[in-house]
């Protein structure tokens, strides 16, 4: 459903300085005005033998360094390959992180069956009972509860307790836990926190 491209400097590549040099009281630098082109062409493939393009920037006129490709119907491959074509000073193509997001084909997770108790000022505590079909948790909480802003992600089918200390001492707060899987997410109720339990 999406691919980001993450490009990044090769610290072992000298890159020519053609801009205008300007001195500080305590550095100088160049700053160079010209525009530059990041261009690749993105392919997939099932069988890693057949190929055929997701995209072709090849004559792109922009620098994206996180170029992000979406995919809204989605594909079904399993062999990407890129080709970079051009990037800024032609200096040799260096990639920090090739990710690829998709949804699996089943259910999914079950509903969270959680303990959200506060137990101080400034902490409260998680327990997740055991649901095999989670791959992980995101525990949210917030001052209202349509902005539970803050969140804390969890690995994993079951969480014996998770003690998280970031609340603010006499607010109320409200909490939701989310279940997920490769399938997509299952949103949990929101509740609200008592007060501490001394």
């Amino acid at each position: 459903n999406a691919v980001q491209i993450n490009f990044a400097d090769d610290p072992g590549t000298d890159v020519p300085c053609p801009g205008e040099l300007v001195r500080g009281p305590d550095m100088e630098r160049y700053i160079d005005m010209s525009a530059m082109r990041t261009c690749w062409i993105l392919e997939g493939s099932r069988n890693g033998t057949d190929w055929s393009v997701i995209e072709d920037k090849r004559n792109a006129d922009t620098d994206l360094s996180h170029d992000l490709v979406i995919c809204e119907t989605g594909i079904g491959i399993q062999y990407v390959r890129l080709t970079v074509t051009e990037i800024p000073y032609g200096v040799a193509p260096c990639i920090s992180g090739l990710r690829i997001f998709g949804r699996g084909n089943g259910n999914k997770p079950e509903p969270v069956e959680a303990t959200v108790r506060r137990i101080g000022d400034l902490d409260f505590a998680v327990t997740v009972k055991r649901n095999k079909s989670a791959v992980g948790f995101n525990i949210l909480w917030g001052n209202s509860p349509d902005k539970l802003y803050h969140s804390y992600m969890v690995m994993g089918s079951e969480l014996t307790e998770k003690r998280i200390g970031s609340l603010v001492k006499g607010r109320e707060y409200y909490v939701r836990i989310d279940s997920f899987n490769e399938n997509g997410i299952t949103t949990g109720k929101t509740e609200l926190l008592r007060h501490s339990e001394r």
